[in-house]
């Protein structure tokens, strides 16, 4: 759900975090 373009993209992680709502894959991963 977005979490792995979210590790491509840690600056617009915090975006798609409050667009999806769901927690930080990045910071896991």
């Amino acid at each position: 759900r977005g979490g792995t373009l979210n590790i491509n993209i840690p600056g617009r992680s915090a975006l798609l975090l409050g667009k999806t709502g769901e927690p930080p894959n990045y910071l896991y991963l």
